[in-house]
């Protein structure tokens, strides 16, 4: 069984009308690499982990907190 049948089984997306806040397994692989790069794994890991090349793409999902960004700040 996919995860697409899955999600269809449970019904997870019946009373959703707008697709930017559907549940897709691109939604599970953003918040993976979202919430890996917040935790402080390095990008390259997470370039390798997600099969990507450079890190442009990586870049994407690593988008910083005001917290995480006044930390880092007072880090140095």
């Amino acid at each position: 069984k996919s995860y697409a049948d899955t999600v269809k089984e449970l019904r997870l997306n019946d009373n959703i009308e707008d697709r930017r806040y559907r549940i897709t397994f691109h939604t599970l692989r953003h918040t993976y690499a979202t919430r890996l790069a917040e935790a402080g794994c390095p990008l390259t890991v997470l370039r390798d982990l997600l099969g990507h090349r450079d890190l442009i793409m990586v870049s994407r999902y690593a988008k910083s907190t005001l917290e995480q960004a006044a930390a880092r700040v007072n880090d140095l």
